[in-house]
């Protein structure tokens, strides 16, 4: 391959790595948690989502990801399963797949509660199986 070639092959090579970030944070979708019950899992709609919804639908969809909470208490209630799916935040603690920032309100005054119900999800609220514990 000649120098030419080869200069602009690598060229080509590092702008698609610089150029990844931005195109990520573009593709970053925001998921507003509009319920505080922990219902059984259904899709994460705009007026009808759960914070397990959120974390699903974040997980499906790749990337960067922000969940937002306003000042409410938000339930887990979901029991551990003893048969059937044990991952991807269908029951019990919420698995994380990918990148997901969860924010609750602004301000000195309000904030937002993952209640985990010990009980019912053991250990934890939310979880990375990519990571040890």
């Amino acid at each position: 391959m000649s120098t030419p070639k080869r200069i602009a092959v690598a060229t080509t090579i590092v702008a698609i790595f610089l150029g990844w970030a931005p195109i990520q944070a573009a593709l970053a979708a925001d998921f507003t948690v509009t319920r505080t019950d922990d219902p059984s899992p259904d899709a994460c709609m705009p007026d009808d989502c759960s914070l397990r919804e959120a974390v699903i639908a974040a997980n499906n969809r790749g990337g960067p990801d922000r969940i937002l909470l306003s000042n409410q208490v938000y339930s887990l209630t979901r029991p551990i399963s003893t048969t059937g799916d044990f991952g991807f935040a269908q029951v019990a603690d919420l698995d994380t797949y990918d990148d997901l920032t969860i924010e609750g309100p602004v301000g000195n005054s309000t904030k937002a509660t993952i209640d985990a119900n010990g009980a019912t999800m053991g250990e934890r609220g939310l979880r990375d199986p990519r990571r040890r514990h």
